[in-house]
């Protein structure tokens, strides 16, 4: 690891061939090797604590800009000068974000959990830089987009799950809109995928939309065009984050967002945008919520009202089965 960090400085080319065995021998480690690995980095190449406070304890008023560089220059983990010469690398940046994923599944099984914490948050303020929204691409993606998207797009899919072919053309079809947020440097695997529905209302339920017929679906597919007048709303009932290592990273919001202004030039006459997505456990936590005695959250009157409401609709924002 040390010969890279000097070679880094002094021959990139050698450094990169270096960097590349490294990963290769990564990427073929079994799990207690990896997170030996990832363990070894995160202490051995942090900060030096006695280097800090040598260089906190030589300030003076005076040059006040050198202070600084050097207790910045001592500050920053080795580390983070590979995680930079790895992103220089071809597919450096999807080496990065798996990395990351890594470092966050393994960190309750690692030694020095601290230590690999502020090296997932060091890693996460370099891929913030390089996945910021202006560097990101919007894509919408249909029936006609390559085929590993497509197949992505299905295998994505983390609120409503796709089952079956015509489930994921109806969903890529009329009255519906699958857009992708994507990076140059990790084409054809979309970072954030959003599915909008376009409806005549705002709907009360998901299986409204997602067990509704486009009002063309007798027509051949060539030959199915949306009708204008019923396209009043767009309600965005999925939104899935793909990319583990990019957790902490807002790019969901953003890309809801860009969406907004991409219908509104598609369809100039859309009046309301509404979200529709289940929040992940709630089911459960009412549920428990009602069955407890001693809960002030609902009210008597209100708890009559929810056991009547969920005993009959027992499939309350649910997926079809």
């Amino acid at each position: 690891m040390n010969e890279i960090f000097y070679l880094g400085t002094r021959s990139p080319i050698l450094a990169y061939k270096k960097i590349e065995t490294l990963l290769q021998q990564y990427n073929t480690s079994a799990k207690h090797d990896k997170i030996a690995i990832l363990d070894h980095i995160a202490k051995a190449y942090h900060p030096d604590q006695e280097e800090v406070t040598s260089q906190i304890q030589r300030m003076t008023s005076s040059d006040f800009v050198k202070n600084c560089e050097r207790i910045h220059t001592c500050t920053e983990p080795k580390y983070a000068q590979l995680f930079r010469l790895i992103g220089r690398q071809p597919d450096g940046v999807r080496s990065l974000v798996h990395l990351r994923a890594d470092l966050l599944r393994f960190l309750p099984e690692m030694d020095s959990p601290d230590y690999a914490k502020r090296m997932s948050d060091n890693l996460q303020d370099l891929l913030a830089t390089w996945f910021t929204t202006g560097l990101l691409k919007v894509d919408r993606i249909t029936w006609q987009s390559p085929c590993e998207i497509v197949q992505r797009i299905s295998e994505y899919e983390a609120v409503h799950p796709i089952r079956t072919w015509t489930d994921l053309k109806q969903r890529l079809g009329p009255y519906r809109r699958c857009f992708a947020y994507t990076h140059h440097m990790m084409p054809n695997d979309p970072l954030v995928i959003l599915h909008v529905a376009l409806m005549d209302d705002i709907s009360d339920s998901i299986q409204t939309i997602l067990k509704r017929v486009s009002p063309t679906s007798n027509k051949s597919e060539e030959i199915q065009k949306e009708n204008e007048s019923l396209i009043n709303s767009a309600i965005f009932y999925s939104i899935s984050s793909t990319q583990a290592g990019l957790k902490g990273i807002e790019l969901g919001n953003s890309l809801i967002k860009r969406c907004v202004r991409q219908l509104q030039v598609e369809h100039p006459q859309l009046a309301k945008f509404s979200s529709l997505s289940p929040i992940p456990d709630f089911r459960k936590w009412l549920m428990e919520e009602l069955n407890s005695s001693s809960t002030s959250l609902i009210s008597s009157e209100t708890r009559s009202w929810l056991n009547s409401f969920l005993t009959s609709a027992t499939t309350w924002h649910l997926d079809e089965e």
